[in-house]
């Protein structure tokens, strides 16, 4: 259940700052998020547009924020498809434009990538370089504060 309500939250936040494009690709993890954005989406004018690789997800973003002026989101999933954003998000970064990125994670009971558990990553840190902010969501009540903050950033 909360799974669901803390992905119809990040939603409607997303639609509260104006996006209207979700850039990336359907993960596992991402399934709560991507089924809010089919049932929430098309009444407020966001959509999810589906790319072949989460880099192509970054630099489509990337060029609809450059395009437009407007914030772009893209999405990757668990591990490396957060790591393949990367090239793309240094590009906008590089030349300050304005960009959300939101990836996917397994829960934290099950997070230990000091073990090289599968697909485990310090998601935050490997943006790190290339963010003006970030911050990981233990909590789905934090979801407007840290989007927002995301947004101010």
């Amino acid at each position: 259940m909360a799974a669901t309500m803390g992905a119809d939250l990040l939603v409607k936040c997303l639609i509260r700052e104006g996006v209207q494009f979700v850039f990336g690709i359907p993960g596992g993890q991402l399934c709560p998020l991507l089924d809010a954005v089919r049932r929430l989406g098309p009444e407020a004018g966001l959509q999810f547009v589906m790319t072949r690789h989460e880099q192509a997800a970054a630099h489509m973003a990337d060029a609809y924020a450059r395009v437009t002026g407007r914030p772009a989101v893209c999405l990757g999933t668990v591990g490396p498809g957060a790591a393949d954003l990367v090239p793309g998000v240094y590009a906008a970064w590089a030349d300050s434009i304005p960009m959300i990125v939101l990836t996917a994670q397994n829960q934290t009971w099950k997070s230990y990538p000091e073990r090289g558990s599968m697909q485990s990553l310090d998601q935050v840190g490997l943006f790190a370089p290339v963010t003006k902010w970030g911050a990981r969501v233990t909590h789905w009540q934090r979801i407007p504060e840290l989007v927002q903050r995301a947004f101010r950033a």
